[in-house]
């Protein structure tokens, strides 16, 4: 038996409620932050000069555009084609954001974050539920002085036996009847 009062265990419980109402309300908060970190990772353009080895590698890829360009249009005054005819090669250029220039590309990244997201939220919202509930139990079972009360609060059904694991063979037994 705890030497607690029984206004220390009440006082205890309310602030365990409290602080799990508080770290619920944070949670909240936590998503936002992390909508707006991807937010702006999934917004943020790399210009090829921002980097020393992109801005080499731009500078080659220029030039032999240029060289590239230079030869088509030779072979083509060599065939007699015509300057408003002559085909021609597309300047290269650089992308400085990748898949994500794209707005349905950004929708669909930003929906799997968001999804990602809820998921932590949900899971941090259940431990904190479960941890609350851990510390309200042992305060209030502390407290338990009677066999039948303590045996009431072990008849409380687990998760596990309301929601056993599926049997593949019968869900598959139960959607062809």
């Amino acid at each position: 038996m705890s030497s607690m009062t029984v206004k220390e265990r009440s006082d205890l419980l309310a602030l365990v409620r409290a602080r799990a109402r508080v770290a619920k309300a944070e949670t909240d908060e936590r998503a936002a932050a992390l909508l707006a970190d991807y937010e702006r990772q999934s917004a943020t353009i790399f210009p090829f000069d921002r980097d020393e080895t992109w801005k080499a590698a731009t500078l080659v890829l220029e030039a032999a555009y240029r060289e590239s360009q230079c030869q088509v249009a030779e072979r083509c005054d060599e065939l007699g084609i015509p300057k408003e005819f002559q085909p021609s090669l597309s300047p290269p250029y650089w992308r400085g954001r990748g898949e994500n220039a794209f707005a349905s590309r950004r929708a669909e990244l930003r929906k799997v974050a968001m999804t990602q997201i809820e998921l932590l939220r949900k899971t941090a919202v259940t431990l904190i539920e479960r941890k609350a509930v851990e510390v309200q139990e042992q305060l209030v079972a502390d407290g338990l002085t009677s066999d039948a009360a303590r045996a009431f609060l072990e008849a409380m059904p687990k998760v596990t036996t309301l929601m056993p694991t599926l049997d593949a063979k019968k869900l598959l037994g139960k959607l062809s009847r």
